[in-house]
């Protein structure tokens, strides 16, 4: 028989939308959250953070290798909070970006319900939370969870305002905005700024717009972050600012920086594999979203909300798949609309079709892809989640199908494959040499525990541009003092010492410091070397880059 989870009305059952939001808090907090940092972004945001700790400099981000990924420090900030309260370790770093993902999903179920009715709101709120996009932002501390988070509350802020003006929305519409571009500087003004212009040109109830007073709360808003801009400027001369400006807006706008790229239509399709379990819903509610009347103010606002927190990012030549996540919340409601529909019966066949063959089709060639991929690059150690999906994909199906393919189906089926992908397939590839910094630092305390005085004195020597990345020296840094970062010479200078002293070696160094302990036995008797460990490169084709540990 099939699951009662669905009300008279097409609303999700009570307590089905509480068990999708535990769920998502189980997604989010304890899935996965042990896994190592990811290269580049989250582990040069966990240095930040940890910087700010040391230095007491909260204004102005640095940490090792990590310049180009300097941004405005709201998160930095967040992330710092948490470490004070839950101490130095991932799941602090990723604590602020999971709660960022529940306050959007929050703001989609309650702040919705006002504007698009209260089913469309929680079955959007749903369809949100299990987006792989939104699901990934939640599980990677990156500055896009926030970025979303800040333009959802002010977009559904505003819009609320139109409807029924009140102070407090005006308030919350600010108050984002002022937040917002501490988080991320100017894509927060690009879709509000877009979003208040198109409809002073085509909502029909534009005149209340008058009273958000953009002239003075405008003004207002921007002085947090004018506040820290001083800030930094007293601190440094301007050089941040000035690197802001031209890596972030002269660069992304005009350019393509570290060959992110694609073409016209590059974010329409990451959208679509972010709501693959959704996706009939999604294409259907994407395309009547741009088929409005003057007097359909609901498909008026979404479009606007789609054309500046999406379609202007197909527009850039600069591309990463997190550019456009200000729209996602939009892309859910206009899903969650037509899937309404559907579920009081005023659907068309053609979804029907889709809901029985297409779906189950595209997630079983979907999860079975995986088992193809993972063993070429991570060997035996996959076969855990291969012999997974193996069990659960067929269990899955049949109990789609089963249950008369009913939508709420497609959530279950699209949330367990992205708990499955995050839960086993993270595990995987977290005990891969994709992700070995953590196994670096580890090796290099096992070393120092052995050693009858243990070591204090890190060093990092003759990394390549290819090898810099930041979680080389946050681990390091978290098993021994702050390493430091030398030369050959005087890598090889301070090994003849007696002092205890142990080296991270990368591949401009190896040949050169192996080299000099064979020709030189004698200062360099007590001197030794192990690479069992292997590195490969997540950003260059998962290529192999030797890197070797050096103690005295």
């Amino acid at each position: 028989m099939p699951i009662n989870i669905i009300t008279k009305d097409g609303r999700p059952h009570k307590y089905f939308m509480l068990a999708a939001f535990a769920f998502l808090l189980i997604n989010l907090f304890l899935i996965g959250y042990q896994m190592s940092l990811w290269d580049d972004d989250e582990a040069a945001y966990a240095g930040f953070a940890l910087r700010m700790i040391e230095t007491g400099d909260w204004v102005n981000p640095d940490y090792f290798w990590s310049d180009v990924h300097r941004k405005t420090p709201f998160h930095f900030w967040t992330i710092a909070i948490s470490y004070l309260i839950f101490g130095v370790n991932e799941f602090a770093v990723r604590v602020p970006a999971a709660l960022a993902v529940v306050i959007t999903v929050l703001a989609v179920w309650k702040w919705g319900a006002a504007l698009f009715g209260k089913a469309q709101s929680e079955w959007a709120a749903i369809i949100l939370s299990s987006s792989f996009l939104v699901l990934a932002m939640g599980k990677m501390s990156l500055t896009d969870a926030w970025l979303m988070c800040f333009e959802t509350l002010a977009v559904l802020a505003l819009f609320n305002y139109l409807k029924a003006p009140n102070w407090r929305w005006n308030l919350v519409f600010w108050l984002a905005i002022a937040i917002g571009t501490l988080v991320k500087g100017p894509p927060i003004l690009i879709l509000c700024g877009g979003l208040w212009l198109g409809l002073a040109i085509l909502h029909p109830e534009r005149k209340r717009l008058i009273g958000t007073h953009p002239w003075f709360f405008g003004l207002l808003a921007l002085l947090p972050f004018c506040a820290w801009a001083y800030c930094s400027y007293q601190s440094d001369g301007g050089a941040l600012l000035t690197f802001l400006y031209e890596w972030y807006v002269v660069r992304r706008i005009g350019g393509v920086v570290f060959g992110q790229t694609g073409p016209a239509g590059y974010h329409l399709v990451v959208a679509i594999v972010a709501f693959l379990p959704w996706l009939p819903f999604f294409l259907i509610g994407l395309w009547r979203s741009f088929r409005f009347g003057r007097k359909d103010n609901e498909n008026i606002q979404l479009l606007l909300w789609m054309v500046f927190g999406w379609i202007f990012y197909e527009l850039m030549s600069s591309k990463l798949p997190s550019y456009a996540m200000g729209a996602h919340p939009a892309f859910a409601i206009a899903a969650a609309k037509v899937l309404v529909s559907y579920l009081n019966e005023e659907a068309p066949h053609k979804i029907k079709k889709w809901v029985w063959i297409v779906l189950p089709s595209i997630w079983m060639a979907f999860s079975i892809s995986f088992c193809v991929v993972l063993p070429i690059f991570f060997g035996n150690s996959s076969l855990l989640y291969i012999g997974l999906v193996f069990m659960l994909v067929p269990a899955i199906v049949f109990f789609f199908v089963n249950n008369g393919a009913r939508p709420i189906m497609m959530a279950l089926w699209g949330g367990l494959c992205f708990a499955l992908i995050w839960g086993i397939g993270g595990y995987v590839l977290d005990h891969s040499p994709a992700k070995s910094a953590s196994a670096y630092a580890a090796k290099m305390e096992e070393i120092s525990l052995s050693a009858t005085v243990q070591y204090q004195k890190t060093a990092l020597v003759g990394f390549s541009a290819r090898q810099l990345r930041m979680s080389f020296p946050f681990y390091i840094e978290r098993k021994f003092d702050k390493p430091l970062e030398w030369t050959v010479a005087q890598a090889l200078e301070a090994l003849k010492k007696e002092e205890k002293l142990m080296l991270l070696v990368g591949e401009e160094a190896i040949t050169p410091i192996k080299k000099a302990m064979e020709m030189d036995s004698i200062s360099y008797k007590n001197c030794q070397y192990d690479e069992t460990l292997k590195w490969q490169s997540l950003n260059d084709q998962l290529k192999y880059h030797p890197l070797i540990i050096v103690w005295n």
